[in-house]
């Protein structure tokens, strides 16, 4: 008879079949404290006429209500058969391991029923097996999925908080999550399309962590509303991280549980890939980082860290999106770093935009002449960047083809620049009004450029233009440094014209262009600038 049965050890069993719930209720058996009503789809069990361990042993859905204080819910059915928790205003505070812990089925659902608050409370092993043991307040080694519209609330006061050794699914429902170690644990998989998410975690926010196939260890999000604490990452994945969309905010601090020396916002090892979503960073490493590649096509970006904004080891390409960094070590870095396109706002303490070997191979070449594998290439979108350092820097080549251009960097020390490299800048296009050092090889084609120097440091918020004869502003920049050069270049200009720069409404000198590559000292004498690293 399928039914309820008492365990030789004073735990109880939980059978859903219907027909054994139909049989049971018309025999009138019901165990003492056990209180269930037979529905279509399942059986209702009020936890608060429970104690000890409840093990449903077949598929079906099971609504819970009530309190189970000092007991735990174990899922151990058919590996064929998925099981449904349809949580109703439920609260289980288990005594020791997980507060639900499913050992087998083909599936987990969890289901929050609309309006309802519902919690699961976890507590340590009395044996610790390492990281084979029940390590999640909502622990399976089945697939998880999460939906509804209900309210749940998950403390990790083990080690972490929902754990699922395949696959984990959140679909909808509002979650709180509070965790020793990390918050969400997919091992395959991490997959959020919607709800709202709040995470406090001792270690990583969200992680998926298989790293021995390639196919899996990996993270989609496609929406949803993601607030993260974390003394670790905010999410992390093995593999690849896709971001379609999605109200975020990570915050990364403190002493992680794990000791981990990670403290980034968003990382991967492979692939990062993000589209569209809202992103608030505030970051102690790395606000988004991958190991190896990353595309950004949209998105909504304000960050703050103490590292980089975007860092990857090999090739960074922007299409898109809105970037506002005013607080960063470095703003954007990679091997190679490609912006198609873009509104990108920097304000770094070193370089904003900086291509660096990453990768073991690129480190492998050295030429002083530059590394032909590390570049700089802008293509299009609008980019203000002020830097500590050098704005825009490569240790191989920069190409400007396109885009809008208001670089600040410092007057001093001499060696820092606008556009610097240890190989050559090649301008062929764009929009560019800049004030800072070019002190490296140039070469210019399809339109001139026009660099002017000044004797003396000119003041830190001066707007800089340049103006035909008839007082018209054809490009402007608002200096965020003290500055003793700037630059021009643009389709506006012409060879043989004549031109006036300004600061302010002060005009400063008339400005000859004569070239490809114009220099005009403001004061009337002999142009000076550049420094000992190039060819002026």
């Amino acid at each position: 008879m399928h039914g309820l049965n008492r365990k030789e050890n004073g735990a109880r069993g939980l059978s859903a079949a219907r027909k054994g719930a139909a049989f049971l209720l018309a025999a009138g058996i019901f165990a003492a404290g056990f209180s269930a009503a037979a529905a279509e789809d399942g059986r209702t069990v009020d936890l608060s006429a429970e104690s000890g361990t409840i093990t449903l042993t077949e598929g079906g859905a099971y609504t819970l209500t009530g309190t189970l204080d000092g007991g735990r819910i174990v899922v151990n059915a058919s590996k064929d058969e998925k099981v449904e928790l349809i949580l109703a205003g439920a609260e289980v505070i288990s005594p020791e391991g997980p507060a639900v812990e499913c050992v087998q089925a083909k599936d987990l659902i969890i289901t929050l029923a609309d309006g309802t608050e519902n919690r699961l409370t976890d507590a340590p092993p009395a044996f610790d097996s390492g990281e084979n043991a029940a390590n999640g307040a909502l622990f399976s080694k089945a697939d998880v999925k999460i939906r509804g519209n209900g309210a749940l609330t998950v403390e990790g006061k083990y080690k972490h908080g929902i754990v699922s050794k395949d696959d984990l699914k959140i679909k909808s429902g509002n979650l709180t999550v509070t965790s020793v170690s990390d918050g969400l644990r997919g091992k395959d998989s991490v997959t959020i399309e919607g709800g709202s998410l709040d995470i406090r975690a001792g270690k990583d926010g969200i992680s998926a962590t298989n790293d021995q196939k390639q196919d899996k260890g990996w993270i989609e999000i496609l929406g949803g509303k993601i607030r993260i604490h974390a003394a670790g990452d905010g999410i992390q994945s093995e593999t690849t991280l896709t971001i379609s969309g999605g109200d975020f905010e990570i915050t990364t601090e403190g002493q992680s549980s794990g000791q981990s020396k990670s403290q980034k916002g968003v990382k991967t090892k492979i692939m990062l890939r993000i589209s569209g979503g809202t992103f608030v960073m505030n970051t102690r490493d790395d606000a988004f980082n991958s190991g190896l590649d990353a595309v950004v096509d949209g998105g909504d970006f304000r960050i703050e860290t103490s590292d980089d904004g975007l860092h990857v080891n090999r090739e960074l390409t922007v299409n898109g999106g809105s970037f506002d960094i005013p607080v960063c070590y470095e703003g954007f870095e990679g091997t190679s770093v490609t912006i198609n396109g873009g509104d990108i706002r920097i304000v770094s303490a070193d370089d904003a935009i900086g291509a660096a070997a990453g990768t073991e191979e690129a480190a492998a070449f050295y030429s002083r002449d530059g590394n032909p594998e590390v570049s700089v290439t802008i293509n299009g979108g609008e980019i203000e960047a002020v830097s500590g350092g050098d704005t825009v820097d490569s240790n191989g080549n920069i190409f400007v083809n396109g885009g809008k251009l208001r670089l600040s960097s410092p007057a001093q020390p001499y060696y820092e620049g606008v556009l610097l490299c240890n190989g050559r800048v090649t301008v062929t296009g764009g929009d560019l009004a800049m004030v800072g050092n070019i002190g490296v090889e140039l070469t210019v084609e399809n339109q001139p450029m026009l660099l002017v120097s000044f004797r003396q440091d000119q003041p830190e918020g001066s707007e800089v233009s340049l103006r035909d004869q008839s007082g018209n502003v054809l490009m402007r920049t608002t200096a965020r440094r003290n500055f003793t050069q700037a630059i021009f270049s643009g389709a506006e200009l012409q060879e043989g014209e004549t031109y006036a720069l300004y600061i302010g409404e002060e005009k400063i000198t008339d400005a000859p262009i004569s070239g490809p590559i114009s220099k005009v000292a403001a004061d009337g004498g002999e142009f000076t600038g550049g420094y000992p690293r190039g060819h002026w």
